[in-house]
């Protein structure tokens, strides 16, 4: 039926991750893709401050690379 798939997951707490996937391999066509993509939203300033060290340089360095984008 369908060569390329595109499904919206949720990592944390989504019960009906594991159905899409079932469902995308039903329908998709030998040969075919299936993508699976993870949306991350933005964290507020309040909780970056309260984040290690470490995570917040990671926070950092994801930014830089989105201003150069």
């Amino acid at each position: 039926m369908y060569t390329n798939i595109l499904v919206p997951v949720v990592f944390d707490h989504d019960p009906a991750g594991e159905q899409s996937i079932d469902v995308a391999q039903h329908i998709l066509e030998e040969g075919g893709k299936i993508t699976l993509i993870h949306i991350l939203e933005e964290l507020p300033a309040y909780v970056e401050s309260q984040l290690p060290l470490e995570h917040r340089n990671r926070l950092d360095a994801t930014k830089a690379a989105k201003e150069q984008l």
